[in-house]
Formats: structure tokens, C-alpha cells, sequence
């Protein structure tokens, strides 16, 4: 049996990482907050009550305990569940070091697992 990366009908370009942070964001002025399901290092998956419009840039906030992130993303794809659209799939805009540093540190603690 093939696992996700060996399988040819996979479209994911990178490995995702599970998380469980939270994000907030806002849409119009209008505070909103998400979970990060998975990480990768293109960009994250967000379980969310509020999905901006596809191809809208959005401003992440991260609180990761003293460390804090603002990360430009720009939302690639919403799925809907219950006739609302409750995930969506962001890309980074301008991964910087301190962001790829935040994102290797998922890698690391999923190998030890």
C-alpha cells in the first residue's frame, strides 16, 4: 500500500503538519478567530465559522506562548460543511525566517511522535 507521498493521485506539493493553534484574523473590521488543522510550507489549513472571499488577503495572528506572529496570507480555498463554509486553505505570501522557523518546529514534533 502507498503512503500520501508516494501516492501519484495526491495533489498536496508538501507534507502538512497537524496543529491545534489558534488564529485570529478579521474580516471588515469584524474580529474572527480559527484552528489551525495543518501546517505545511506553503501554508495552513483553518477550521474557522468565518471564511473570507477566495483570493483575499488576510493578516494571521499567532500566539504561540512568548512568541508572537502576524503572517500575510492569502485564502486559496474554502470547503463548506452543513451549508456553511467553515475551512479554508491559506497560502503564505512572504514566508520570512521567523515563519519557516515556526513551521519546522511542527516537523520536528511530529518525527518525535
Amino acid at each position: 500500500m502507498l503512503n500520501a507521498e508516494e501516492n501519484p493521485v495526491n495533489k498536496r506539493a508538501c507534507k502538512r503538519e497537524p496543529s491545534g493553534l489558534v488564529v485570529k484574523f478579521s474580516i471588515d473590521g469584524t474580529p474572527c478567530h480559527g484552528i489551525i488543522k495543518n501546517v505545511s510550507e506553503r501554508g495552513m489549513c483553518i477550521e474557522t465559522g468565518s471564511c473570507p472571499p477566495c483570493e483575499s488577503t488576510v493578516n494571521l495572528r499567532i500566539d504561540s506562548g512568548k512568541e508572537h506572529f502576524e503572517i500575510p496570507v492569502k485564502v486559496r480555498r474554502k470547503e463548506k460543511a452543513d451549508r456553511f463554509y467553515d475551512i479554508m486553505g491559506v497560502e503564505f505570501l512572504k514566508p520570512t525566517k521567523k515563519i519557516v522557523q515556526f513551521i519546522n518546529r511542527f516537523k520536528v514534533h511530529s518525527e518525535a511522535e
